[in-house]
């Protein structure tokens, strides 16, 4: 309800403010000293004006929304500082972190979700890195962003003895049929590790390939072992004289698909990889590469779904 009346022709002040004679003065029933009071929204300081959207004083008083500087006000909900009033956060690591990367809430707090950080102990946390696939949070190495297989288009078999998705991405790293030079097969040294596996919609395969490396130096090597990990493959460099593997053996890349059902000994196999093992009888350390933390989890979860 409002009430409605005229002033006498003479100048008035409600408030301290001036009134000109004449002027029409609409009070709300809530009164000067409630919500709506004077003067109310268009008063005579800028957008929010005096008094702001409210009236002089409780809910709208002097400074209220908008305040006495307009919708920036120092003293409204719309602070110096800028809407709501708080300064930004900033990522900081806690004061148990050590040197390393850390997910945003593992040791890390103001982060942003599935973000990497490193910190140099209590303090800063510095190199933001976005974890596309998630950043997970591990026990014993430092945190990291998550792998997932890498999308490789279906073609055609490379070679008998593959299961298809095997044979998709050795195509994708690189692999021509020719230097495919065992699938299914019952060579000696291999003890049985090549015998077949399965079958997969008609193919029968065997999770281990070996490939060819006889135009490749040993740091190419390395780079298509790391790749081929990406890409879902446990592999070994089957090195002469190395790491336990017999110096009168060939030289290769021996290769196990994982995301596939295999027999127990490429199971063993497996498992020393990631565990940082040569893959062979003797079980001693893999001196010749080591995959990351993320291509250890992509290979562990692959595995670990079929076996």
């Amino acid at each position: 309800m409002s009430v409605s009346f005229r002033l006498p022709r003479s100048r008035r002040f409600v408030h301290g403010l001036p009134l000109t004679t004449g002027a029409l003065l609409v009070l709300t029933a809530c009164g000067t000293g409630d919500v709506g009071g004077i003067p109310g929204i268009g008063s005579l300081a800028s957008d929010g004006g005096f008094g702001g959207s409210g009236g002089a004083t409780p809910t709208g008083g002097l400074g209220g929304m908008g305040g006495f500087v307009g919708t920036g006000g120092t003293s409204s909900s719309d602070a110096t500082t800028g809407a709501g009033g708080s300064a930004p956060t900033v990522p900081t690591c806690d004061a148990d972190a050590k040197t390393g990367d850390y997910c945003a809430g593992d040791k890390v707090s103001d982060g942003v979700l599935d973000t990497l950080y490193h910190c140099a102990g209590p303090g800063l946390a510095t190199k933001p890195t976005p974890c596309e696939n998630g950043c997970f949070v591990a026990t014993g190495t430092d945190d990291f962003c998550e792998l997932v297989l890498p999308s490789c288009a279906h073609k055609a078999q490379l070679k008998y003895g593959l299961a298809p998705a095997a044979s998709d991405h050795l195509r994708c790293v690189g692999i021509t049929a020719d230097k495919i030079s065992q699938t299914i097969g019952n060579y000696a040294a291999s003890a049985g590790t090549h015998a077949q596996d399965g079958t997969i919609d008609g193919y029968a395969y065997s999770a281990a390939t070996d490939l060819s490396v006889k135009t490749l130096t040993n740091a190419q090597v390395k780079v298509l072992v790391d790749n081929l990990a990406t890409h879902g493959f446990a592999a070994f460099f089957r090195d002469p004289g190395k790491d336990g593997w017999p110096a009168s053996e060939a030289r290769h890349i021996h290769a196990i698909y994982v995301d596939v059902k295999m027999k127990a000994s490429l199971r063993a196999q497996v498992k020393d990889w990631l565990a940082g093992l040569n893959g062979l009888a003797s079980h001693t350390k893999y001196t010749f590469y080591q995959a990351s933390p993320a291509q250890k989890q992509l290979i562990k979860t692959l595995f670990e779904s079929k076996n």
